[in-house]
């Protein structure tokens, strides 16, 4: 039996007329009426979630101002105009980089799957209540200390100098709180998905969300680990008078695999899972190959494991089969739920009813798919490489068995014809060469380029508009109302295409030579009008996230939608059983426990709701 802070009900059924107080211990007797005071104090998985997501929000906010002044820095290239110096533009970048996934998507994320997956699974709250507060609480509070901490001269920075300051120090300590916090939470859901679900859901007809958080969780309790340990190493090295035999003063580079292909596509797995729910609900139809999203969200979590690929201690690594295949084929488990998502919509014969959150959620694909491709792209030297290579040598074994008068002899030379002349450059093997030669100097490089930031923009922020798009879906069950729908729409317009312009001039900078790391370098001409189209992307996404405030808002401002034929409880037909509970659920969530045999036990002719009041 797991350790829950839920009662243990010796017969709990329809017959037995178990109530929310059966279910649930005094903890949950009352809602917190004050965000402040009893939010603070709550066990409720509710509370926490709402707490997560609003703490989330918050650091975003100073997320996206910080990614606009280095854009803004970025427009002069030829000096540091806006910070001091370029310490102090590094530190504003990494800041920046890192707060985005570890205080602003991931949380969010973590936020919304807190409320909802214990409804989903028919669950009265989390594993582990006081845990998932703790992880809230912890991570809050180290997030303060490591943006006061970059603040106060720290950060992951190279200084040039042989001593590590206090501040650096307390920041390493401080992004290890972060980082240890999310991971509780993360063992928090794992340990509800697992012990917690309603009779009759197993592992293979759970929820898509809750698959995907499953799996991102998954992911995230392999890899975060290694980086954590990262920074107790970087710590233990900068104690005493001078680095040892770590990693030096190289500290960003030390866990900047961390934010980079492939680990941070593992921020954005729940994409394919909101995608999995939104558009069966919209078309008013089971999805279709169910089996084969669940494989899809499963091996693009597989492929999204990064912690091997740490290019600091292991310059080949991203140079392996894994790193380059995983890369290419990232795209595969995303077509392959597309795929679902095509079938089912061929069975539904119908276009889809529209809503925000569907809207939000194909562009969450889009930016994934867009940020695939960037990823692709970075490992195309890699990949193209050794395929003309192979062809070349293929042509070789072909010349040596077809006569003198054909292309290259086995050490690379060109075979004379009968006249003397070279005929290997007739025959094509020569350009095969020159242009293995260009792929290699067009794409070596650019890795460790601006290119590297498009992707890390893209896939943040798909994982962002995922997270709305479950924001806008599971209003009514996080706040009791619905949000403004135009409103969820225009956020996430203006934030998709804010990311694709940072974006897609960020690429193009990365093959003009723009670092991605550090303020100036050795770009070309042409790279501060790049700049200035991706400064005003940043501004774009910052207008965007601002419009959910005000979506926010608005949602409690505006009057409710009294429509008699909306049912309050399950205004879009959802398929779940969140949609059984009221809006907002009642502490407990459930009045007892259900039967469920597939994914979309409301769909299923056998399902009885044994607390409806026609069975009552």
């Amino acid at each position: 039996m797991t350790i829950t802070e839920i009662e243990p009900v010796d017969d709990v059924g329809p017959s037995s007329g178990a109530t929310s107080e059966r279910m649930a211990p005094e903890v949950y007797e009352r809602l917190p009426k004050n965000i402040l005071t009893d939010g603070i104090s709550s066990g409720d998985h509710k509370v926490i979630g709402r707490m997560w997501i609003l703490g989330a929000m918050l650091f975003g906010l100073f997320t996206l101002v910080a990614d606009i002044l280095v854009r803004i820095e970025r427009i002069d290239t030829d000096s540091v105009a806006l910070f001091s110096n370029s310490f102090a533009y590094e530190q504003w970048f990494t800041l920046q980089r890192v707060s985005v996934v570890f205080l602003f998507v991931v949380p969010l994320l973590i936020g919304l799957a807190t409320t909802i997956v214990p409804l989903q699974i028919g669950a009265p709250s989390v594993a582990f209540p006081r845990a998932a507060a703790a992880a809230l609480w912890s991570w809050a509070v180290s997030g303060i200390i490591m943006i006061v901490s970059w603040a106060i001269d720290g950060g992951l920075i190279d200084r040039n100098v042989d001593v590590i300051n206090e501040p650096t120090q307390l920041s390493m300590v401080s992004m290890a709180g972060v980082v240890l916090s999310l991971i509780l939470a993360a063992t928090v859901l794992i340990t509800t998905i697992f012990t917690e679900r309603s009779e009759g859901m197993s592992l293979y007809n759970v929820p898509l969300f809750t698959w995907s958080m499953l799996c991102a969780a998954g992911i995230w309790l392999l890899a975060w680990p290694v980086l954590v340990a990262n920074l107790v190493i970087m710590w233990v090295d900068a104690r005493g008078d001078s680095f040892h035999s770590f990693g030096g003063e190289n500290l960003y580079e030390q866990i900047s695999w961390s934010v980079d292909q492939p680990q941070v596509f593992a921020y954005a797995i729940p994409v394919l899972g909101l995608l999995g729910e939104v558009v069966p609900v919209a078309l008013r139809r089971r999805l279709k190959m169910y089996d084969v999203a669940m494989v899809a969200i499963g091996a693009f979590a597989a492929f999204t494991f990064g912690a091997y690929a740490q290019t600091f201690f292991n310059a080949s690594a991203s140079t392996t089969w894994l790193y380059v295949i995983g890369s290419i084929t990232l795209v595969a488990p995303v077509l392959a739920m597309l795929g679902a998502v095509g079938a089912t919509g061929a069975a539904a014969g119908r276009p889809p009813t529209f809503s925000a959150q569907l809207g939000l959620a194909i562009m969450a694909l889009v930016a994934l798919l867009t940020g695939g491709l960037v990823a692709a792209v970075r490992v195309a030297d890699s990949l193209l490489s050794p395929v003309l290579r192979a062809i070349n040598w293929v042509i070789d074994l072909i010349g040596d068995a077809f006569g003198d008068e054909f292309l290259r002899d086995r050490d690379g030379q060109l075979i004379p014809g009968a006249d003397g002349s070279p005929v290997g450059r007739d025959h094509g093997a020569e350009w095969l060469s020159d242009f293995d030669g260009w792929v290699l100097d067009t794409f070596d490089e650019v890795a460790g380029t601006s290119l590297s930031g498009a992707m890390v923009t893209l896939a943040t922020m798909a994982g962002l508009l995922a997270a709305l798009a479950g924001l806008w879906y599971w209003a009514p069950k996080i706040f009791g109302r619905q949000l403004p729908s135009g409103l969820g729409m225009l956020a996430g317009l203006s934030i998709l295409g804010g990311a694709i312009l940072s974006a897609i001039p960020d690429a193009a900078s990365g093959f003009m030579d723009q670092p991605d790391f550090v303020a100036s370098g050795a770009q070309r001409d042409g790279v501060e009008v790049l700049n200035l189209i991706s400064m005003i992307g940043s501004i774009g996404v910052f207008a965007g996230f601002g419009l959910v405030f005000v979506a926010l808002v608005a949602g409690f401002v505006l009057p409710a939608d009294d429509d008699e034929d909306i049912d309050a409880n399950d205004p879009w037909g959802g398929h779940t059983l969140e949609w059984l509970t009221a809006s907002p659920p009642v502490p407990g969530n459930f009045p007892g426990t259900y039967v469920v045999t597939s994914e979309a036990p409301l769909l299923d002719d056998d399902f009885v709701n044994p607390y409806a009041e026609a069975n009552a």
